[in-house]
């Protein structure tokens, strides 16, 4: 399972990263710490299962990054 954790705060990033870590040991963490970073990650990774977003963090202005994602990953669920 991969896994896309898009935040700004680190120490959200690890909290959130170490427990979805442990559901299993086939799931993989990418990390983006700003909008952009995630959109450049979700493009390169060949599959994404989940995508766990911050609605407010550089480079995404609220619900507007949420729908750009929403359009471009139509079939991976959002959080």
């Amino acid at each position: 399972m991969r896994v896309l954790l898009a935040d700004d705060h680190k120490l959200v990033r690890d909290a959130l990263a170490f427990f979805c870590s442990r559901l299993d040991d086939d799931v993989e963490v990418l990390q983006a710490e700003t909008y952009d970073q995630a959109a450049e990650l979700a493009a390169s990774a060949a599959t994404l299962d989940l995508i766990i977003l911050d609605l407010n963090m550089p480079g995404g202005s609220g619900f507007d990054g949420l729908d750009a994602m929403r359009k471009l990953y139509p079939d991976t669920p959002i959080v």
